[in-house]
């Protein structure tokens, strides 16, 4: 129970189990995505394009190069960064 947090949701009072309440937090990371008490996306989406320009920066140099056609630097582009930048969106 130490490690369990709650986000309650139009609610004033905590939760308990047994005699222990559980800590209660205004967000919180839960399997990668960002959560928050007011169901506002901006926080979640702004930690995706983060995470999305981490493999940018390690290709910057090849996805930017003239040496290498336009279709293999969009392939590139398609394999390496959208997938880290639209995990978890719904379509």
């Amino acid at each position: 129970m130490e490690t369990t947090e709650v986000i309650i949701v139009n609610r004033d009072d905590g939760i308990k189990v047994g005699d222990v309440t559980l800590d209660r937090v205004e967000k919180l990371v839960y399997l990668g995505s960002n959560i928050n008490e007011s169901r506002d996306p901006t926080a979640e989406i702004k930690s995706q394009i983060e995470q999305a320009q981490a493999p940018f920066v390690k290709m910057k140099n090849i996805l930017c190069s003239h040496d290498l056609s336009i279709d293999l630097r969009v392939r590139m582009t398609s394999c390496y960064i959208f997938p880290v930048l639209l995990y978890g969106v719904k379509a």
